[in-house]
């Protein structure tokens, strides 16, 4: 089985927003059982969920513990163009060839589970394999019942909590952040960036778990390569994180830390990939009004904002419209490759019914951004957001 075989095998999988069944553990922890748990030899775990900066903390978090001179292995979802984004080991993605013999190692093994299932079994082996000292790894969606939460782990990270997946994990804040409360183990430590209700809940559990609850503050003590004041509340999520290490003995040199948080490569937030052109993968309405706040400071130094614009249905897509709006001069409607993408001339209605504004449907999102290109001028500033899956077509 080759590389693209490989894949093509793993997108027959049942995807997890289809799943017939009820979440559960038992699935993964059964596959877990067939390859010898690999589980059990990740390590010593940070796991980190939260509404946004989840990836953005797992990235700076992992190449902090590098520069300290650790093997770190790093699990992220969702990647922007090829699926070996998703496991690294020391910054550098799995190969192809690596993956398509992960993938031939495991397969005899699958029975129901679905796609993110296996591919978190996929990583798990192949940090196991590679003796990682530490693994840092992603929630994929919520916490209590997402496919990582099979680990024991030394740090539970929440960066924040606002509305998201509300379909899954809740409508409101507090039931959301008892959702992602749920990655938090017995006698461990948790680090947060959450915030009224959400922290109230979070300290609940921690009591309920005898685990010790660290809250982080916004940093401006260190030069940062991920640009925009949320990473600043991120970098004060992974210096606590780091701190918090300390009570398990791991101490990471402050030199390391800067070192780490100064080289971070994180693509798709608040990223500029041509001078004119900026890139963010906001995805909720919570990542949308951080976008809105950069765009509202952006907005001095350039004349015009358009945004291209592709949403995924299974997103609260009316309210992300609501904070970016104001910020808009022109908005084209895309249709990003996934078949939960949003119909772009709902986006369309939507403007014009509450706000009158008039936008176009481009279906494709590289000829929505040939379009934008034509239109710019020469102090236009061009944004493309909405979803992963929407920027993600830009770096491919």
């Amino acid at each position: 089985m080759n590389y693209q075989q490989s894949i093509a095998w793993l997108e027959t999988l049942q995807k997890e927003d289809t799943l017939d069944r009820e979440w559960n553990l038992e699935t993964t922890r059964t596959l877990l059982k067939k390859v010898k748990h690999p589980e059990k030899q990740l390590g010593t775990i940070l796991h980190v969920t939260g509404t946004n900066g989840k990836g953005s903390v797992c990235a700076m978090l992992a190449n902090v513990l590098h520069a300290s001179g650790y093997t770190v292995g790093l699990y992220t979802s969702p990647h922007l163009s090829q699926i070996t984004e998703r496991i690294r080991i020391n910054g550098q993605q799995i190969s192809k060839e690596e993956f398509a013999a992960l993938v031939q190692k495991v397969r005899p093994f699958v029975t129901i589970e679905s796609f993110f299932e296996v591919m978190t079994v996929l990583a798990f082996v192949y940090f196991a394999d590679h003796h990682v000292a530490f693994s840092v790894l992603e929630v994929g969606l919520g916490g209590r019942l997402d496919a990582t939460n099979v680990v024991e782990s030394t740090i539970s990270v929440i960066t924040n909590i606002s509305l998201e997946h509300t379909q899954r994990l809740g409508k409101t804040e507090q039931e959301i952040a008892r959702e992602k409360a749920g990655i938090i183990k017995e006698n461990s430590i948790c680090v947060t960036g959450a915030t009224g209700e959400a922290l109230s809940v979070i300290q609940d559990v921690c009591r309920e778990k005898n685990a010790e609850l660290v809250c982080a503050k916004p940093t401006n003590a260190y030069d940062l390569s991920l640009k925009g004041e949320m990473q600043k509340e991120n970098a004060g999520v992974v210096v606590a994180a780091l701190e918090a290490l300390k009570k398990r003995e791991i101490v990471i040199p402050k030199i390391h830390i800067v070192e780490g948080l100064r080289t971070t490569v994180w693509h798709g937030r608040l990223e500029f990939i041509e001078p004119h052109i900026l890139v963010d993968v906001a995805h909720n309405p919570g990542g949308m009004q951080q976008l809105t706040k950069e765009l509202r400071e952006m907005k001095r130094n350039w004349d015009h904002v358009i945004l291209v614009l592709g949403i995924l249905s299974d997103k609260e897509w009316k309210l992300m419209l609501d904070q970016i709006v104001p910020v808009a001069d022109t908005i084209i409607a895309t249709r990003p490759n996934s078949h939960r993408a949003l119909e772009p001339r709902q986006i369309q209605r939507y403007l014009e019914k509450e706000y009158g504004f008039v936008a176009e449907v481009i279906d494709a999102v590289p000829a929505a951004l040939e379009k934008a290109k034509r239109i710019a001028q020469q102090n236009d500033l061009i944004v493309v957001t909405g979803s992963f899956y929407t920027v993600g077509e830009i770096y491919s």
